[in-house]
């Protein structure tokens, strides 16, 4: 039965749903339940409808209360005293019948970057909402400045840190990317550079409000010095472990940018995990047309690619750093941030 409903309503079993009998007026939850389908993946509001673990009470609304909840439905969602944002059409707003009464059924598509946070009131930092298995939740401050900051089309990591000079910048990593950059790169105009203007060629350093060059944020993130790194952003941690099944062991290996004998940046943390991550990864026996055997093979190039995904589009003002376990033929990756795609979208490539 509860199936059969489903179908009817066109949601899938798994499709994210808030039910409300609202037999005495619109709820005011229903607001809470807009903004955090809004920021999350979205989500279908049905009111005259109670849900329970293996089926529904269907109670139905009136003509009477279908009309009033609309009106004020709609006039709410107006009113930028009291949402955000209108994210919705007027399709999105439907009368269905089932089991011969009348529901109201509201889908909210997931807010576009450039809307959210979709938030109730005139406070973002205490009227936004979020979605998880356990319902609506109120998001923290730092949760909203990172959609804030999400709306950008421009990135913030060209972001000129006038206050900083290059010195804050490991001149060892400036080097040995210099180095890895003409291997690939070989007659490449910017080789002949100084290491200023290659820096600017970069995007890692720009002219300040002074004339003189300081780091971007991107260029501090990718060569700077963690004691200096961790002056702009506080939690900024790089972290890889690797583990195994014995409890009495915290781990086999472990590398963070914290250690203080590197200069744990994002790219000297890329090269010292890179080979750590992949190196258990077979490579069949076979030989190239130039008779040099092939020592890698596509799965080597995606760990890689994961990896740099990670450090490229993390949150640093985050709460929380990078995290990367290897466990046996297992490799996970958490970091702080969100994509700016679809799930959809991110899974169709």
């Amino acid at each position: 039965m509860k199936q059969e409903i489903l179908n009817k309503l066109n949601l899938g079993e798994d499709h994210e749903r808030e039910c409300k009998l609202a037999t005495g007026g619109l709820p005011e939850s229903i607001w809470e339940t807009y903004s955090s389908f809004a920021n999350t993946n979205g989500g279908t509001i049905l009111l005259g409808i109670k849900e329970h673990r293996d089926s529904f009470t269907i109670e139905g609304l009136t003509d009477k209360q279908i009309v009033k909840y609309q009106k004020d439905f709609w006039s709410t969602l107006n009113d930028r005293n009291k949402v955000s944002k209108n994210i919705l059409l007027n399709h999105h707003v439907q009368v269905v019948e089932v089991e011969d009464k009348k529901i109201l059924k509201i889908d909210i598509p997931a807010a576009d970057r450039h809307d959210k946070p979709v938030y109730i009131g005139t406070d973002p930092m205490k009227g936004t909402y979020k979605r998880d298995y356990e319902g609506d939740f109120i998001c923290t401050e730092e949760a909203v400045r990172a959609m804030f900051a999400d709306q950008r089309d421009v990135s913030a990591d060209v972001e000129v840190l006038d206050e900083h000079g290059l010195d804050v910048l490991d001149q060892d990593t400036v080097k040995g990317y210099r180095i890895v950059f003409e291997q690939l790169h070989s007659g490449h105009p910017w080789n002949a550079l100084e290491n200023d203007e290659f820096l600017m060629k970069l995007r890692a350093a720009a002219k300040n409000k002074n004339g003189t060059l300081s780091p971007t944020i991107a260029g501090l993130l990718f060569f700077g010095e963690a004691y200096h790194i961790t002056e702009i952003f506080p939690n900024y941690f790089l972290d890889y472990r690797e583990e195994c099944d014995d409890k009495a062991v915290r781990w086999l290996f472990r590398t963070h940018s914290n250690e203080g004998d590197w200069s744990g940046n994002i790219y000297d943390f890329f090269c010292k995990v890179r080979t750590r991550v992949d190196d258990d990864v077979a490579v069949p026996f076979a030989n190239r047309r130039d008779g040099y055997r092939i020592d890698r093979v596509d799965i080597h190039d995606a760990l890689e690619e994961a990896l740099a995904n990670a450090l490229a589009h993390a949150n640093y003002y985050g709460r929380r750093g990078i995290l990367v376990i290897k466990k046996g033929k297992e490799l996970s990756i958490s970091n702080p941030g969100t994509i700016r795609v679809t799930k959809e979208e991110f899974y169709a490539g």
